[in-house]
């Protein structure tokens, strides 16, 4: 997967897959009733066979540098392409810092929870020597 690349998002390369878009469905209204059904011309044609009869159908349709723009180039050009490996480099890199911003943030949780049971703690044991004060003056008065 090396050479897979992903297009970035924008309005230049929606226009492109609109262009591309129209271009195939011009492509499929202009095709011969005659031609060979899809499935039996997929079997015997490979792909670079494919690629060149779809060449020369755009040439024809549109002129041979709009189809070398459609065929060969990525709209933006090829700078604006991003490589797998680029992705999972930085898919990597953010899941690196979501790992210790999760970590800093748990630790600030343990810190906040662990105060307020001591503060709960203290309270509770102060209840405790009250209502046994209490107890005991009751005890003796009774």
């Amino acid at each position: 997967m090396a050479g897979d690349v992903v297009q970035p998002a924008g309005k230049s390369l929606i226009r492109s897959v609109e262009a591309r878009a129209t271009c195939l469905s011009d492509l499929a209204h202009a095709a011969d009733a005659n031609a060979i059904p899809s499935a039996t011309l997929a079997a015997t044609m490979t792909t670079e066979d494919v690629r060149l009869r779809l060449r020369t159908k755009l040439e024809s349709a549109f002129g041979a540098e709009e189809a070398s723009l459609l065929m060969d180039r990525p709209p933006g050009g090829w700078n604006d392409l991003v490589t797998n490996q680029v992705l999972e480099a930085r898919l990597h890199a953010l899941g690196s810092d979501l790992r210790a911003e999760f970590r800093t943030e748990m630790a600030e949780l343990r810190a906040a929870m662990e105060r307020g049971f001591r503060a709960q703690m203290w309270r509770l044991l102060g209840a405790i020597f009250v209502a046994f004060g209490l107890f005991a003056t009751l005890v003796r008065v009774i």
